[in-house]
Order: structure tokens, then sequence, then C-alpha cells
């Protein structure tokens, strides 16, 4: 039997407080984030979203996490520093999902080892 993948859950909430978020401020970022960690959380649900983590490889995982995490970051950082971008909430909740994503892939990562008795 497959073991449920309690990360389904915490895409969940991220995608409702990025719902709550858009309908209460109207904003098309939130939307937008709210969407990515929807299909996050679908994505999570199958058993081949663990192979592909696993298949990746730490250093894959990671170099692909570290980038959707630090792009957003920077591109914020700078619109708010600059005055270009006011607070961006498909930026922040971007990296907040990649954030989650990265969690992920260490606990599913570890959870390889084990099996493999390398651990």
């Amino acid at each position: 039997m497959r073991r449920f993948n309690p990360f389904t859950l915490i895409y969940l909430a991220a995608a409702t407080v990025f719902v709550v978020i858009w309908l209460s401020l109207t904003s098309i970022g939130a939307a937008v984030a709210a969407g990515f960690a929807l299909t996050l959380t679908v994505c999570s649900l199958f058993p081949w979203w663990q192979r592909t983590i696993v298949d990746m490889g730490k250093k894959g995982n990671y170099v692909v996490d570290a980038i959707g995490i630090l792009v957003p970051l920077g591109i914020q950082i700078y619109g708010l520093l600059s005055d270009e971008l006011g607070l961006s909430y498909f930026l922040i909740g971007f990296a907040i999902v990649m954030l989650i994503s990265t969690i992920e892939d260490v606990v599913v990562l570890n959870q390889a080892e084990r099996a493999q008795g390398r651990v």
C-alpha cells in the first residue's frame, strides 16, 4: 500500500492562504501563487513525483530549488529597494512553495537512502 504524502496537505494549505489573499485583495499574483501551489498539490499525489525527486538526486534537486527560491527573492528585494515593485505575492508565494518543495526533497531523499540501506 502506498503511503500518503503529508506534503500534499502542506501545499494545499499554502494554496489556501494565497486564495484567501487573492479573494481579499484581488491580487493576481496571489492567484498565480495559489495555482502553482495547487499544481504541486496535485503532483505530490502521484507516485511518480517521489520517484522523480529520487532520480534527480540531491544535487539536481538542490540546484533547481535554490534557483527557484533565490531568483524570485532577488527580484523582490531589488524591486523593494528600487521602488520599482511593491510587495509581489507571486514572487513571495513562488519562493515559499519552492521552500516547501526543498523540505519535501530532503525528506524523500532521506527516506530513499534509508530504504536502500545506506544510512
